[in-house]
């Protein structure tokens, strides 16, 4: 029999190759070369947003009643067949289509890597490790984004199809790793009716106060994280950045947010809980800068924001994990991803339509303004008195 602790580094394995993104750097210039303005690319990334949204929640509890194993399996063995329809595609309708099948494929993972990571570590004992553990897969994960990027820097040189063709070949390694993972031992989710058991989790996960306040921070900062991120490559485009920079910006990026993951669990030792939260108000404040000034050296504040935005994945993950139960895990860390893919249908195209009818400034000032407003609405309900655990495991 395979041992369990195995699984910490076939989940780095896994980790590194699931956002081992190719195309990343290099898809804004594509979009822009099939004829897509901004509007209709913040359309595209909403279309895949709202696909996870009616995937996310589904997933997380085949997760918890099928198994954690083969619904990472089921994941990778699609995100292959999105980009091979990405490569076929020159069209905004083409490029829907692609984007919601990568949209289910990365949904059978989201949560579902977080919660096998954390129920590796119990079945071992050693789940008070977990914040130090999910800094250090987060940390592979965006080093692999970044050797991506640099990749997808040189590929475009040849072509702006070959990125694609390069991520179909890493789709098919990310199910080698998927298949290679231990399931862990832990109490299976059973329910007579899955649908009604699913609203009863997302009842619990969405009136609990403080586990909806973490839920909501944490989406608010994954929404306003992907938004700018288009906005930082729009902002290149408009000061002329050569698009070989993409690639190397993009891996900056990656080693900024990788390097913020792991040391997450030091920021808050010393630093304490609350204080680390409140240090992300930097990031609106750097929405504001890159939008004001039209330098292409300013896009570098983007790096502290990066760093930021890596460190508080592990925070966030920790506050929820220790909050629910094995039986309801990824099904909860799926509820808390279906905010951030909620908020981004709505924040996502409005950004891009400020772009094109206003200013990239503007846009930014606006994204800057609904980080402000939710994350102090969501510290604040944070502060407040823990609500009731465990009422849905017993009504289940």
């Amino acid at each position: 029999m395979q041992q369990i602790n195995t699984n910490l580094w076939k989940l780095s394995g896994y980790k590194f190759l699931g956002d081992f993104l190719i195309i990343a750097p290099i898809i804004v210039p594509f979009y822009q070369a099939n004829g897509l303005n901004a509007t209709q690319i913040l359309v595209v990334q909403a279309a895949f947003s709202l696909c996870m949204l009616l995937f996310e929640v589904p997933s997380g509890y085949l997760s918890d009643s099928w198994g954690r194993r083969k619904t990472l399996m089921l994941g990778a063995a699609c995100f292959p067949l999105g980009m091979l329809f990405y490569s076929l595609s020159a069209s905004f309708w083409g490029f829907i289509l692609a984007e919601s099948i990568l949209a289910f494929a990365y949904s059978m993972r989201s949560g579902t890597d977080s919660a096998i990571l954390y129920d590796t570590l119990k079945q071992m004992g050693r789940q008070d490790a977990y914040k130090k553990h999910e800094g250090r897969v987060a940390s592979f994960e965006r080093l692999g984004t970044a050797l991506a990027a640099l990749i997808g820097g040189f590929a475009v040189l040849w072509s702006l199809r070959l990125p694609f063709y390069l991520n179909i070949g890493t789709g098919v390694l990310l199910f080698v790793f998927a298949s290679m993972l231990v399931e862990p031992t832990r109490t299976v989710r059973e329910a007579e009716n899955p649908w009604k058991d699913i609203v009863r989790i997302m009842k619990y996960a969405l009136t609990d106060r403080r586990i909806f306040a973490v839920m909501l921070y944490a989406s608010m900062v994954l929404t306003t994280g992907v938004i700018s991120l288009w906005g930082y490559f729009l902002h290149m485009g408009k000061t002329n950045v050569p698009l070989f920079w993409y690639g190397i910006f993009f891996t900056v990026l990656q080693l900024s947010s990788a390097l913020g993951a792991r040391v997450a669990h030091r920021i808050e030792r010393i630093a304490g809980e609350r204080v680390s939260i409140f240090l992300l108000y930097v990031i609106p404040a750097v929405f504001l800068l890159v939008g004001s000034i039209s330098s292409p050296y300013v896009v570098a504040l983007a790096f502290l924001h990066a760093f930021l935005w890596g460190m508080s994945t592990p925070l966030f993950l920790d506050m929820l994990n220790r909050s629910i139960n094995s039986d309801m895990r990824a099904t909860v860390l799926s509820v808390s991803g279906m905010l951030g893919r909620f908020t981004y249908v709505i924040v996502g195209p409005l950004f891009g339509l400020l772009v094109d009818k206003v200013s990239l400034f503007w846009a930014f000032v606006g994204l800057g303004g609904y980080f402000t407003v939710i994350g102090t609405v969501a510290f604040i309900m944070w502060l407040g008195k823990p609500g009731q655990q465990g009422a849905v495991v017993q009504e289940a």
